[in-house]
């Protein structure tokens, strides 16, 4: 399975999203720097400039609704093997977390940044579950406790997924 991801003023989101609402399963996702546009499919993207990226690991349904965490963990080369094979076997214990959603694990199509994304009903779901459960961080410690090297700095970007109705208006 793939996710493809664009992004780009709301406006143009939207258009894109109305467009291609009848084939395709897409979820509108916004923060106060930008709109996002995430496609999950087995096919190509439908987007003109994507970021893509292969799911290696999953938990739940992408919905259009709740909040979305997306850390971005840049993996050198060399570690790559050894990121996933942990990443795969990490225990992800986070569904039993009230308000939680939705996990993706994301290999990128290019460049070294890892996307580990996760869904929840709302911020305070993911602000409670934060302070309970260090994931990722725990797992991304683990990994640097291991010696891995990471390409450059992890960071999170964090987003709103309006509901399809409030979409409407």
């Amino acid at each position: 399975m793939n996710i493809h991801i664009t992004s780009g003023t709301f406006p143009f989101m939207m258009n894109i999203k109305k467009k291609h609402q009848k084939k395709h399963s897409i979820i509108l996702m916004q923060s106060e720097a930008d709109t996002l546009l995430v496609h999950e499919t087995n096919g190509k993207s439908i987007f003109q400039t994507p970021r893509s990226y292969e799911v290696i690991s999953h938990i739940g349904v992408l919905q259009q609704k709740g909040f979305c965490v997306m850390h971005y963990i840049p993996i050198d080369e060399e570690a790559i093997d050894v990121f996933e094979y942990r990443l795969k076997n990490h225990s992800l214990n986070i569904n039993f977390f009230h308000g939680f959603k939705a996990f993706r694990a994301l290999r990128p199509k290019k460049g070294n940044a890892y996307v580990l994304m996760s869904v929840w009903n709302d911020a305070n779901a993911y602000s409670l579950s934060e302070k309970l459960y260090t994931f990722p961080d725990s797992l991304i410690q683990e990994f640097s406790l291991q010696m891995l090297k990471m390409h450059s700095p992890t960071y999170v970007r964090k987003y709103w997924i309006p509901k399809e109705e409030d979409l409407e208006k």
